[in-house]
């Protein structure tokens, strides 16, 4: 309809301020516009507007006082970039920089307390007339220092976070009913350190309307650690090393929300080779992969859906693909094919145990036949975070393990945490580290996958000293590293705890005899 814009010609042409509302009401139409003080109006030229939209878009830029001399159209990222500076010099113009500032300003403070805590969310709970903020710290809730903003402070500061880009949104637009959610790079001075870190924000409305909760996930952009700098079983370092050099084959790291799973798949990924393609779906990307520049990695758009981006990423030649998860029966057919045409695919799937894999594949539409093909699905890894214990010596206690004195079991050094800790630790927790549960799938395993037998290949696994998280667990436990409440994050560890002390119960019982 138009012709477009010879970019040059815009050079020294300053923005419209006058026809900020006007931009704002059609972009909500569906059409992305800016105009220029000369007269000269771009539209998106994705946007293909009708005639009749065109007549009205001029006599309300008439009304604003702003002439058009000439029509053109323009890239949709050209116009987006040109709008944001709108936004930005009318907020300049109009006073509310500061505003803006203040609102910055506001969840700084909360970020930095985050960085400088290893804190992995905040959460904020925005209530008329009061506010609440507080963290989860080392998988645990902690109310954290005295940083409550006020309800208006709180919605400005929301507000700002759920702008355009994560940012620039007045909070006379913001709605405060909606569900709203964005992701972006943010960066501060904490403790004398510079972090730079992505944000993830979600925010939900409460039933009471006008109040709602916001939960920001904190992901520092660190030096990726190998499995070695994880402190991952050394078996499993070698079987990773191999499974990196694959040339085709599925493998699933499994676990709850907030398990480490994404963590531990870069990990391995740092073996991965240098003179290969590999390309990941995230959603969004949290851990750059810098240490290899053959690691394409892109974040989910929502507006192109999970699947149809997965398979335009696999047109852009990869080797290798990373998916961030395998979410319904579509994303996990396409992982399979993936995995059996010639690319080795990474994927996270939510269960507990490697055991769970199998039923939850074949719930999402992966029969047990293709399951136990060969060179088909690789390893399963299942792992999950677990409170390490600080170890200075008053931060830590000899632990009862019954009415009686614990240290005449010979051998064990089961100790639980002071909660008063120390200025290293967080009621006596040092750091959280990462268990992992893994499975090599051999030939003689998938026979017993294909027959649906996984009693019988649990008892396999057992008799080849396979361990299962809960069994690791016991090990870090009786070792004195981790305390055995913190333990019981893991599925199954209380009942071989129980059986532990009702052993060694009796084994100190037949000593006393003796």
């Amino acid at each position: 309809m138009f012709s477009e814009i010879n970019y040059s010609n815009l050079d020294g042409l300053q923005l419209s301020l006058k026809a900020k509302d006007t931009i704002e009401i059609f972009q909500k139409k569906g059409v992305a516009l800016v105009v220029y003080e000369d007269g000269t109006l771009l539209i998106d030229k994705e946007a293909n507007p009708e005639t009749e939209l065109i007549l009205e878009l001029e006599n309300e830029l008439k009304i604003k006082g702003c002439a058009v001399n000439a029509i053109y159209v323009a890239s949709h990222q050209f116009i987006q970039g040109e709008i944001q500076k709108v936004r930005v010099t009318s907020r300049d113009s109009s006073g509310l920089k500061a505003q803006d500032t203040a609102a910055k300003n506001d969840f700084m403070k909360l970020l930095r307390i985050a960085l400088v805590n290893d804190c992995s969310d905040i959460h904020i709970r925005v209530c008329n007339p009061l506010t609440s903020v507080s963290f989860r710290r080392l998988g645990v809730a902690w109310e954290g220092a005295n940083t409550v903003p006020t309800y208006d402070d709180a919605v400005k500061m929301v507000s700002r976070m759920l702008g355009v880009d994560g940012r620039e949104q007045s909070s006379g637009d913001f709605d405060k009913v909606s569900i709203q959610h964005t992701s972006y790079t943010e960066e501060c001075e904490a403790n004398g350190k510079h972090h730079k870190c992505v944000v993830r924000v979600e925010k939900h409305p409460f039933a009471v309307r006008g109040d709602f909760k916001t939960v920001v996930r904190v992901n520092k952009i660190e030096k990726v650690k190998s499995l070695a700098e994880l402190n991952v079983d050394h078996g499993f370092q070698e079987v990773s090393k191999n499974l990196m050099r694959k040339p085709k084959g599925l493998v699933l790291v499994v676990g709850p929300t907030g398990s480490g799973k994404t963590t531990l798949m870069h990990g391995m990924l740092k073996d991965y080779p240098q003179d290969k393609y590999l390309s990941t779906l995230e959603d969004p990307v949290e851990i750059f992969a810098d240490y290899n520049p053959f690691i394409s990695q892109h974040s989910y758009i929502e507006s192109v859906g999970y699947a149809n981006q997965l398979r335009s990423i696999l047109r852009l030649d990869p080797d290798g693909i990373l998916i961030g998860e395998i979410r319904d029966s579509e994303t996990a057919s396409i992982a399979v094919n993936a995995a059996r045409t010639g690319h080795l695919t990474l994927s996270s799937l939510h269960c507990d145990s490697v055991q769970e894999v199998f039923p939850r594949l074949s719930g999402l539409g992966i029969d047990y036949n293709v399951q136990a093909q060969g060179e088909m699905l690789l390893s399963i890894a299942a792992c999950k975070l677990v409170p390490f214990l600080c170890q200075e010596p008053k931060c830590r206690e000899q632990a009862p393990l019954f009415s009686y004195k614990a240290s005449s079991i010979s051998g064990q050094n089961i100790q639980q945490r002071n909660p008063n800790g120390c200025e290293k630790c967080f009621n006596g927790i040092s750091h959280r580290a990462p268990i992992v549960e893994y499975l090599e799938l051999k030939e003689h395993h998938r026979n017993l996958v294909l027959n649906q037998d996984f009693v019988g290949l649990k008892n396999l696994l057992k008799q080849e000293g396979w361990l299962e998280m809960k069994d690791i667990c016991l090990q870090l436990v009786k070792s004195g590293l981790v305390d055995p409440s913190d333990a019981l994050v893991v599925p199954g560890f209380d009942v071989v705890y129980d059986s532990f002390l009702n052993s060694a119960s009796l084994e100190e019982v037949n000593l006393n005899v003796i």
